[in-house]
């Protein structure tokens, strides 16, 4: 763009400028030789105002090109504004024209500047909105309360990303991809809020609210559990919870986190608002709202719980450590037992947290990860609808060996410690077969022992194995 605007005005204004200087001073005496001395001299001061002002502007569409946007980041790592940009392209044509005419016209233009003052005055009255325009843009600049690619509100008018600032206006993009063009006089007498001024750090605030019934240290711990789950919630500032309210049908409580991708807020609200209805209903948590009480005499249909109950027992029964449970004692866990829902990306269990409980993949799949102490984050293994995860921490209260993180829409079937204790404490034997079944399983000989006998060393490490996880699945189960 430089190039083809520089060479425009080389060979389309100063070249022809110069041609004609030339002829005025070797041939103009011969083609107009009758002509008087003043009308000799005002041809030649026309020609070298022509050649003055080509190069002017040359030098000017230089000058341009140095601080074009493209330019002026490659470079300098900054982008100039497109307001000081004409400033200065506009100021230094006016003082190089009125160097240039001064030298070659001298006293001719005197009368003639009089004049352009009293035009400017009367100038000055008629275009008075514009030249307000021109003036708050100048102080936008030098102020610079935003810059070009900020994201603002202007008063209640606007939100959106300042796309560009000229002489006259204001430009910015809304969230709907449209532009909104403000006079800079009105943008200057509104209230600017710029959302990454002092940094791009900005917190958001999300209202939520939950039944009298569910304790406020509940609610607390699980909005805060599910903030470091969302990938674009910055860990510092930490998040915080706040009881805002106690109001007519519930306690309204306010999450505060923050993020610095402001652009996408509205998509991180949705991901905060998505996991919160996923870990209220895992956690028994109300979201309440006006009701009316209405007394039926109807028995409801039992139809959905007789389904969920089935599909608990499906996901239980299809669990091989389970195999040394009778059908009434699988029956039993099933019942004790519940169906949790995680919606895509949440993330399931962390490495290295405490838990006590087994989960069976009822539909949908996860992603489980490792993270070393001094690497990043990997995947190991995909899962899905009939395998589980958790057994150790099941049987020893073992701390999470990875991270578990929902790739669809899923749900679990989740058994925990309080589900399994009183069939291990009515049946002991139950704990040394289930020890078994996980010793083989994590060694990866349970197909192996079903197609034929173990050798006798393979034998001997694996009851050594058994007798320590059962020792371990006694103590922690407080079994006799």
């Amino acid at each position: 763009m430089l190039k083809r605007s520089f060479f425009k005005i080389f060979f389309f204004l100063l070249v022809p400028s110069v041609a004609a200087l030339i002829f005025v001073n070797y041939y103009w005496a011969r083609f107009f030789p009758n002509l008087s001395k003043n009308a000799n001299k005002a041809a030649w001061q026309i020609a070298e105002t022509l050649v003055g002002l080509s190069a002017a502007l040359l030098f000017i569409s230089l000058v341009s090109g140095l601080l074009s946007p493209e330019f002026s980041r490659k470079h300098f790592k900054v982008e100039v504004p497109q307001l000081l940009r004409d400033l200065i392209r506009y100021g230094f044509f006016i003082v190089i024209a009125a160097l240039i005419l001064n030298q070659i016209w001298e006293g001719v233009l005197t009368p003639v500047v009089g004049a352009l003052g009293i035009g400017g005055v009367v100038l000055g009255f008629a275009l008075q909105e514009t030249l307000s325009n021109f003036f708050a843009g100048l102080a936008l600049l030098l102020e610079q309360p935003f810059s070009q690619g900020d994201w603002i509100r202007i008063g209640d008018r606007a939100e959106g990303q300042v796309e560009q600032i000229t002489w006259r206006a204001t430009k910015i993009r809304t969230r709907d991809n449209d532009y909104q063009i403000f006079p800079n006089s009105l943008v200057a007498k509104e209230i600017i809020l710029n959302y990454r001024m002092p940094s791009r750090v900005h917190a958001i605030r999300i209202r939520v609210g939950t039944s009298y019934n569910d304790s406020p240290d509940l609610v607390r711990k699980t909005l805060l559990d599910i903030l470091p789950g969302v990938p674009s919630v910055l860990k510092r500032p930490a998040p915080s919870v706040y009881v805002k309210e106690y109001a007519d049908f519930s306690i309204n409580y306010e999450m505060r986190c923050f993020i610095e991708e402001y652009e996408r807020r509205p998509e991180i609200e949705d991901q905060i608002l998505h996991r919160i209805w996923f870990a209220f209903k895992r956690h028994g948590i109300e979201i309440p709202f006006p009701i009316r009480t209405v007394y039926h005499s109807r028995i409801p249909a039992p139809g959905p719980s007789e389904e969920r109950r089935a599909r608990i027992e499906s996901a239980i029964f299809a669990v091989p450590i389970f195999a040394a449970l009778s059908a009434e004692e699988r029956a039993l866990l099933a019942s004790c037992s519940r169906l949790e829902e995680f919606s895509r990306g949440e993330m399931v269990i962390r490495q290295g947290d405490p838990g006590e409980t087994l989960y069976t993949i009822v539909a949908g799949s996860v992603r489980i990860s490792v993270r070393s102490e001094d690497g990043p984050e990997k995947t190991v293994a995909h899962l899905g609808a009939g395998e589980f995860f958790g057994e150790m921490s099941l049987l020893t209260g073992d701390p999470r060996s990875a991270s578990v993180h929902a790739e669809e829409p899923l749900v679990l079937c989740a058994v925990s410690k309080n589900a399994l204790l009183p069939i291990l404490q009515s049946n002991p034997a139950v704990a040394e077969k289930t020890a078994e079944l996980v010793t083989l399983r994590r060694q990866g000989l349970d197909q192996l022992k079903a197609e034929t006998a173990l050798d006798a060393e393979k034998h001997v490490e694996v009851q050594g194995a058994t007798r320590k996880l059962f020792g371990r699945i006694k103590l922690f189960f407080g079994l006799a």
